[in-house]
């Protein structure tokens, strides 16, 4: 069992007092489920606290399956209880049910504070990896789904829109959903996120937030790589890196290529390119790096470079399209830059 999503809230218990005086048996029936209500007022003078609480509860919940309020979900969809031992518990129904299924929660944790002024709450989420549903026997029984998918990975012409390019697409955003969701301090949650959503992953890796990708299991990074905020790898076909690559902030990487003719282009067909990036290489901020494209080790890519065509290795490269300004450096020069 693995850790699958984490949400902290904190909402002002005034608030939630304004919002009772304004709208009444309104608010409540909208937000809170009967046994809630019954709770929170046994003490009346206290049971503003005891909603505020149960609202933040409601909102940890939803960040950590990664949705905020919305695709269907009512706020009586994530109920707080107690347990026979008076700890306050998770149960969840309607849509909500449903995408903490598809995700893989099986166990929540639940925790609430409250003070006459704040609510607090931390919803933890626990169960198996969403990807462990694609692992080979499943694509084998779904043979009849995956004709393009195949046709993909041989680097042949395909067309979007196979169902089980779409399931696993849908299960790479929700990962990456819930990495970007993620707080600076939770290494080991980012990282155990990351080797669910990355084909491999080495050692020490780090991925600032936010980071968006295609199918996330097609990307494969050696042992520190580093990517700063807002990078995009389309990974329909391979991308590929070495180790202690370093990305500035906003790199693009695209493996898809659409064909020119309008045409084919409107009946959705397409073709992909794999990307392989080598050790030690160093692309600058809001470069694009093109399909089928190939960077050797120890290289520098300039910021803003449109990457058309390989680049060596031990170069510096700048431009759109990206040319090659300075050869293989010296250890002196190496050591000065």
């Amino acid at each position: 069992m693995q850790l699958l999503g984490h949400g902290i809230d904190i909402v002002e218990v005034a608030r939630i007092r304004e919002l009772l005086e304004r709208h009444g048996t309104r608010f409540e029936q909208r937000c809170f489920t009967a046994d809630e209500l019954a709770y929170s007022k046994r003490r009346p003078k206290r049971a503003a606290e005891h909603l505020a609480a149960r609202f933040a509860a409601k909102e940890a919940t939803l960040k950590a399956i990664g949705t905020g309020r919305r695709h269907g979900i009512n706020w009586t969809d994530v109920e707080v209880v107690r347990e026979p031992t008076g700890r306050p518990a998770l149960q969840l129904s309607g849509e909500a049910e449903q995408i903490a299924a598809r995700i893989g929660i099986s166990t929540w944790s639940l925790s609430l504070s409250h003070v006459t002024t704040h609510a607090t709450a931390s919803a933890v989420a626990m169960g198996r990896p969403p990807l462990a549903m694609w692992d080979e026997q499943t694509l084998e029984q779904r043979a009849d789904e995956r004709a393009d998918y195949e046709r993909l990975h041989r680097g042949m012409t395909y067309r979007m829109g196979d169902p089980l390019m779409g399931d696993l697409i849908d299960t790479a955003k929700r990962l990456a959903e819930r990495y970007n969701m993620t707080s600076n301090d939770d290494v080991a949650e980012r990282e155990a996120l990351l080797q669910q959503l990355f084909g491999s992953v080495g050692e020490r890796p780090a991925v600032l937030p936010p980071f968006h990708c295609d199918y996330g299991r097609h990307i494969h990074v050696g042992d520190r790589f580093f990517a700063n905020h807002g990078c995009v790898f389309l990974d329909c076909a391979t991308i590929r890196f070495g180790d202690d690559c370093f990305l500035g902030p906003h790199v693009q990487i695209y493996t898809p290529h659409h064909p020119i003719d309008p045409t084919r282009r409107a009946e959705r067909y397409e073709t992909a390119h794999p990307v392989t990036v080598g050790d030690r290489v160093w692309i600058g901020g809001n470069a694009v790096i093109l399909p089928g494209v190939t960077i050797g080790s120890d290289t520098t890519i300039g910021a803003g470079s449109v990457v058309t065509k390989d680049i060596p290795a031990g170069v510096v490269a700048v431009g759109n399209p990206c040319r090659v300004i300075r050869e293989k450096l010296d250890e002196d020069r190496r050591t000065r830059l």
